[in-house]
């Protein structure tokens, strides 16, 4: 995540001290997920302390067999070895456990439902960026 943020000319600190608003398709809460599968909670914590706390998150939420029929047909069976029906399914509760205790911890994040038509999470996807953006920001350091 370090890499995410501090990157010269093209991290998210960079695009922040130019007041450029940032929208990223992976940060911390893939870290929180994923990591916290096998390892300690507060580790990951300290680890990721120095992260820029986003004021949103958008989590789109899809039902394990529609990810896999998804797969099937944009790749025609082509898989990686996490995506399947037990791996998708421990990756899915685990990014909602995840969710929960970050959103203890303050930060907003919104499930969105992803079994809608793509048309209707693009809407709500672009109607919580709207809402988010009418708030004043933070100053970035």
């Amino acid at each position: 995540r370090a890499d995410h943020l501090e990157k010269p000319d093209t991290g998210i600190l960079a695009h922040l001290r130019r007041n450029t608003d940032v929208i990223t398709d992976r940060y911390y809460l893939s870290s929180f997920a994923y990591q916290g599968m096998s390892v300690d909670w507060s580790w990951i914590e300290q680890m990721h302390a120095f992260c820029v706390r986003p004021e949103l998150i958008c989590f789109v939420d899809v039902p394990v067999e529609v990810c896999l029929a998804r797969i099937e047909r944009g790749r025609g069976g082509q898989t990686d070895l996490f995506e399947n029906q037990r791996a998708l399914t421990h990756a899915r509760e685990s990014h909602l456990v995840a969710i929960e205790r970050l959103r203890h911890t303050g930060d907003r994040i919104e499930i969105v439902d992803g079994n809608a038509d793509p048309h209707v999470v693009c809407e709500r996807i672009w109607d919580l960026a709207q809402e988010t953006l009418s708030i004043p920001h933070r100053p970035i350091e």
